[in-house]
């Protein structure tokens, strides 16, 4: 078969089928490098559906957190209420507590010196 040669001006030539070779070559190279920004974006689509599934259980987290600090909050009104009552109580037993002491002072001041 013939040869297709071209000649260059600096005197180098090469065969059309090393020009082939040539475009082949970097046609497989870009090739290679879209192949590899489409794993990228595939691995880059993974990382972010698995973002999402961490966003979503963290949003349910947080709905369980919410529900939980209502009960906490519901249980600390019903134990300030108890407490409410409990002070109430105490204060009730002191004045009586008060009075008691007061009136046992006032009979040792009413009874006689020689009634001992």
């Amino acid at each position: 078969g013939q040869s297709c040669r071209k000649d260059a001006d600096d005197g180098t030539s090469f065969e059309a089928k090393e020009l082939e070779y040539g475009q082949l070559d970097k046609r497989i190279q870009k090739l290679e490098e879209e192949m590899n920004k489409q794993l990228s974006d595939d691995i880059t689509s993974k990382e972010i559906e698995k973002l999402h599934s961490k966003i979503e259980d963290l949003d349910k987290d947080m709905d369980n957190i919410k529900k939980e600090t209502e009960l906490y909050k519901n249980d600390l009104r019903s134990f300030k209420n108890e407490l409410y009552f409990i002070e109430k109580r105490v204060k009730n037993v002191d004045e009586v507590w008060k009075k008691g002491e007061f009136l046992k002072k006032r009979s040792n001041l009413l009874l006689p010196l020689n009634s001992y």
